[in-house]
């Protein structure tokens, strides 16, 4: 898989996580030990139900590479918004 990196994202899942262009689509690339192959699964089921979840590129056991979703994240959300009106928004 021929990609061009762009920047280090972080996350919680222990995997290394960037941001990288592959062929006109800028993307995340997680790689690690997770399965990524069930995670892939796992993904195009939320997809099937309606979900809104990135799409899926290209997987194996050892990578995970999916559509880049741009907008806030969690830490930048809870650093600018009211932890409250989240845990409203989810109950």
């Amino acid at each position: 898989m021929n990609y061009q990196f762009l920047a280090a994202l972080s996350g919680n899942s222990g995997s290394l996580v960037s941001k990288v262009k592959y062929k006109d689509k800028v993307c995340v690339l997680k790689q690690g030990h997770d399965n990524f192959a069930n995670m892939a699964s796992q993904y195009k089921q939320l997809k099937s139900l309606g979900l809104a979840v990135p799409k899926v590129y290209d997987y194996s056991n050892v990578h995970l590479l999916i559509e880049f979703i741009p907008g806030q994240s969690m830490y930048e959300y809870f650093q600018e918004s009211d932890p409250t009106d989240f845990v409203d928004y989810i109950t």
